[in-house]
């Protein structure tokens, strides 16, 4: 369905590219948590010509991985390195600048995450996107601090495998996305 605000095409009951609430928009079924991916990802009738969901795979988040460790974290620790000089590089304890290294770069993550529909720099050149799962309404900044803080950090400690879920599952959901309710969707996913 096209958005009344911005014209682009929403997903689940929300723009996902301004956040409006399309619930309201003539025409539009409300679909509950439960019906949602459900009702998406078949047709109702052989006729029916409906949007299916395709979450996005391993390679595409990967590789978005990879170009926001260019976009943010270059930018973050050019910074940072402006702010406490080049010593915190090599430096082999902890110290402020590698906790300022973090939290800019989480906070930005989270501010895009939220402010830009669930996407990323990486993730928008790829064209997907982080959404609630399974209503698939826009991400909240509350599920993005779970999502990035809880979810990546596990999925961190137990060696990877929770980001590693995500080339073994029907649904591509990495444990990040289990503990946030998240998944990662191709902007193509839409109901017109």
């Amino acid at each position: 369905m096209k958005c009344p605000t911005c014209g682009y095409h929403g997903v689940g009951n929300f723009c996902s590219e301004c956040g409006t609430n399309l619930t309201h928009t003539e025409n539009h079924r409300v679909y509950t948590k439960e019906e949602s991916v459900e009702h998406w990802n078949r047709n109702d009738t052989p006729d029916q010509s409906e949007s299916r969901i395709t979450y996005a795979g391993f390679g595409n988040r990967f590789l978005a991985t990879l170009l926001d460790g260019i976009l943010i974290s270059l930018p973050v620790i050019a910074l940072v390195t402006a702010l406490f000089g080049t010593g915190w590089l090599t430096e082999e304890s902890w110290s402020n600048a590698d906790g300022l290294n973090v939290l800019l770069a989480a906070g930005v993550t989270i501010m895009l995450w939220v402010r830009w529909g669930g996407r990323t720099p990486g993730k928008k050149l790829l064209g997907v996107r982080i959404v609630q799962y399974p209503g698939l309404e826009p991400i909240t900044f509350g599920t993005a601090v779970l999502r990035y803080f809880v979810g990546y950090t596990i999925s961190a400690l137990i060696l990877g495998l929770g980001f590693l879920m995500v080339a073994f599952r029907k649904d591509k959901r990495g444990l990040q996305d289990l503990i946030a309710g998240t998944c990662v969707i191709h902007e193509g996913s839409d109901v017109s």
